[in-house]
């Protein structure tokens, strides 16, 4: 209403001017200025960068070279009289995983299946694989590709406590050792039951699937350093060349959820996951138009000391997120058409 009034003020003193002067009528409607309060800047000049933490969350899918599902194999007939299983258990090497006839089977994950009696004196592949497995539980044996004495006697030391020994003349009896693809090997269903009488070589426990090679495709335009790929539990270290192929890396893979949900009788299965770098870089956001001169992924912003090289890391949501020389004060967000790159 103050407008209407100010607007109806003005008319009628030019109506009084307009009859003084002759009787010609000029109406000069003048707007009065709106407060400072109710002025919106049409465009907004400068704005100072605010500085986040950035990893390069890329999405990449993974493709899995799975192995079909084995199992804890008896290497003796009789009955099965002890079992230690429990459906997405592990079984670790070195452990009691069940019993025949009363007798203790331990299962070991050496390199390569054994496949016979070990007496002192023999050597061989399997020989170093036992050997190099023992080590790696603790015993006290020096791996040379020959079964001493001094070997089966280490043996005996630490599997003792599970109840498998040398025979009297040193030699491993492959009646009381069962194979391990993986130091600690998850089972997915417990085929036998206590009671059940076997025959060599069948399965008293199934292996969940594994994986035995992750391989994806990195994006060209990432940024450098060290990534992972992280998933919903957990995370695997990823490194630009795109292949994930040790054991612990794998067994996070095979425990995530994402695993769980494929079907593996498809082929070729994949899972999605993100590839971020593991320690964040600081990054400036700033405005797309805020940026002049780009070419690849150099330009500059106009600071009020002049024009600042940026290096552009990714754009998103609108705004343009980039790496500064150093921490950036107020930048034009429409810099001028000369503005240039130094």
């Amino acid at each position: 209403m103050r407008g209407l009034r100010h607007y109806a003020f003005i008319g009628t003193a030019a109506l009084i001017l307009g009859t003084a002067l002759g009787g010609t009528l000029v109406v000069l409607l003048v707007p009065e200025a709106p407060p400072p309060s109710l002025v919106s800047e049409q465009r907004l000049e400068t704005v100072t960068p605010a500085v986040i933490d950035f990893t390069d969350p890329r999405e990449v899918r993974v493709a899995l070279t799975v192995d079909s599902a084995s199992g804890l194999r008896s290497p003796v007939g009789g009955v099965l009289t002890a079992l230690s299983c429990v459906p997405g258990g592990q079984v670790s090497s070195g452990s009691n995983v069940f019993a025949v006839d009363g007798a203790s089977v331990v299962a070991l994950a050496t390199a390569v299946p054994l496949w016979r009696d070990i007496p002192v004196g023999d050597d061989g592949q399997d020989v170093i694989a036992l050997e190099n497995e023992l080590l790696r539980l603790g015993a006290e044996v020096e791996p040379d590709g020959v079964w001493r004495w001094a070997d089966a006697l280490a043996f005996d030391a630490l599997l003792r406590p599970v109840g498998v020994i040398t025979t009297d003349d040193g030699t491993v009896p492959i009646v009381s050792l069962v194979w391990l693809p993986s130091p600690a090997t998850v089972l997915a269903t417990c085929s036998l039951s206590i009671g059940s009488i076997l025959a060599p070589g069948d399965v008293v426990a199934r292996f969940a699937p594994r994986i035995r090679l992750a391989t994806f495709a990195p994006p060209p335009d990432a940024v450098g350093g060290a990534r992972e790929l992280t998933l919903a539990r957990g995370s695997v270290s990823a490194g630009a060349d795109g292949v994930i192929a040790g054991p612990e890396a794998l067994e996070v893979l095979a425990a995530a959820p994402e695993f769980a949900e494929l079907d593996l009788e498809q082929g070729h299965p994949t899972l999605t996951a993100s590839w971020v770098l593991v320690e964040p870089i600081r990054v400036a956001v700033v405005p797309p138009s805020a940026i002049r001169g780009l070419s690849g992924n150099r330009g500059c912003v106009q600071e009020r000391g002049g024009a600042t090289p940026v290096t552009v890391i990714a754009s998103q949501l609108g705004r343009t997120l980039v790496v500064p020389p150093h921490r950036l004060g107020p930048i034009a967000v429409h810099p001028m058409g000369g503005t240039g790159c130094p």
